[in-house]
């Protein structure tokens, strides 16, 4: 319900155009409508029509983003510009599953860019999100067929780059699965899909980016598959946090700014990550459960920690020792990836002869390190040869 709230005033405060509160970036209200689009959609596909308070906040939402909503600048721009299609296209299509008004304007911008090639190659990623928004407009289940070269086929790059990269990640299975609604094609084991967010959730956690670790929580509910032992930690202790706050705090979110700014700063520094809780919230009501550890090895994991220590890791060093090895693709994940960004390639060793002592070594992300350092071992005796 909070986040439904927290949308509706975000689509409102996204139309006034205000400039960013104490640094923060202004609102795009195009992000913001498409977002928010996202939220009501998930909410659509679980609500129950009894709950008049949710229908109540539910019909708010809609009718808040539709009032916005320009279907005339959106088919110019289109036209314009056939490279605005997708942001121009998502809220209509979203939207336009409950609201036949709002499908035919979806209808409208497809038909523009039918036939057009303009822009960049697109990416693989680009492919399946259009895919997704033209079958919701058209009203269409398209076949689970893999998309080649996108996240899901090919993996997630546990080591490197920016932690945000883990969105497309997210974002990937939420259009290939259609919110959860449909089964699809990975072109690779589940399990293989399940195992790179373990990891990508303990770096999150460690990064304190609850942003990130909510969607990536996305993952289970909308594979269809029950929480992993990772998995059912984190969730735990984001919902602590917004027990703490009675919201979940975004990454830009500060404490002082809020309590002297108000409801600005806390809009503009954590309306998505308010977004992303609600639809994760949206899947556990659709019904969620936890899948039982299943380890050949109960050894702690925690003396692993150096760089990824904090104080995520104190909360899950109060548990018992097998909740704790159960979540060890959590900690090797967090661990290998800022041992990589720092360039601490005795540490990445450490962890690798853990992992190998005590059964983890089939982790993706233990494999892609070993990777690593046998390209480090590769270049450094070409090096030696040449010189």
């Amino acid at each position: 319900m909070h986040s439904l709230e927290l949308c509706t005033a975000s689509v409102g405060a996204a139309g006034w155009d205000l400039p960013g509160v104490e640094g923060l970036r202004p609102l795009r209200p195009v992000k913001v409508y498409a977002e928010a689009a996202l939220l009501s959609r998930c909410t659509g596909l679980v609500i129950d029509p009894t709950d008049s308070p949710l229908v109540a906040a539910d019909e708010q939402l809609r009718q808040r983003i539709a009032d916005a909503l320009d279907a005339d600048k959106a088919r110019l721009m289109v036209a314009v510009d056939p490279g605005t299609f997708v942001d121009q296209v998502f809220p209509f299509a979203l939207l336009g599953t409950r609201d036949e008004r709002l499908r035919a304007v979806a209808l409208d911008l497809c038909a523009l860019v039918d036939g057009v090639d303009s822009g960049d190659e697109p990416s693989a990623f680009d492919r399946l999100e259009r895919r997704w928004l033209r079958a919701m407009a058209y009203d269409e289940s398209p076949a689970p067929t893999t998309i080649c070269g996108s996240v899901l086929s090919r993996g997630a790059d546990l080591l490197h780059g920016d932690l945000t990269a883990a969105y497309s990640f997210t974002h990937a299975i939420a259009h290939a699965t259609d919110l959860g609604t449909r089964r699809a094609s990975y072109g690779r084991p589940l399990g293989a899909l399940i195992d790179e967010a373990d990891a990508l959730l303990g770096q999150a956690l460690a990064a304190e980016n609850h942003d990130v670790a909510a969607e990536l929580l996305w993952t289970w509910p909308m594979t269809g598959t029950p929480f992993s032992p990772s998995a059912a930690f984190v969730l735990d202790t984001l919902a602590a946090r917004h027990a703490e706050h009675g919201f979940l705090p975004g990454p830009e979110h500060d404490p002082a700014v809020h309590s002297r700014v108000g409801d600005d700063h806390l809009i503009q520094s954590s309306y998505h990550t308010g977004i992303v809780w609600g639809v994760l919230a949206t899947g556990l009501l659709a019904g969620a459960s936890c899948m039982p550890a299943d380890l050949s090895s109960y050894a702690d994991p925690m003396p692993v920690l150096h760089h990824a220590d904090g104080s995520w890791a104190d909360r899950l060093r109060a548990l018992p020792v097998r909740e704790r090895a159960a979540c060890t693709p959590l900690v090797l994940g967090a661990e290998l990836r800022l041992c990589v960004a720092r360039r601490d390639l005795v540490g990445v060793r450490r962890v690798l002869a853990w992992a190998a002592a005590h059964g983890w070594s089939e982790l993706p992300s233990v494999q892609q390190a070993s990777d690593l350092l046998a390209r480090v071992v590769h270049a450094s005796q070409a090096t030696g040869v040449g010189s």
